[in-house]
């Protein structure tokens, strides 16, 4: 069998520099009670060993459902239709996502 997934509408922020503002309404700046969180290269170095970290990228961690996710440059975070917060890739974002018109 085959399945389209819902449409659902969702806010979602590209985590940049210029936008950081966006990103912390987004987040409201806390959700259930644990703070979105930036981290520097080094501590995304400790916590996170597998990423290739850049030096000048920003960093965020993000309180979801299940963990903390890490969101990276360019990353897009979602706020679902349940309130709860998402992190996906540019790649992943565009194949799920469209803007509304």
């Amino acid at each position: 069998m085959r399945f389209l997934r819902k449409s659902i509408e969702v806010q979602a922020e590209q985590l940049l520099w210029s936008n950081w503002s966006g990103i912390c309404e987004l987040a409201e700046i806390s959700v259930g009670g644990r703070l979105l969180r930036g981290l520097t290269p080094s501590e995304v170095s400790i916590r996170f060993p597998s990423v290739a970290v850049n030096q000048n990228a920003i960093y965020v961690l993000v309180p979801s459902r299940e963990r903390n996710c890490l969101a990276s440059e360019g990353d897009w975070i979602i706020r679902d239709e349940h309130g709860m917060l998402l992190v996906r890739s540019p790649d992943a974002f565009e194949l799920e996502y469209e803007a509304m018109k």
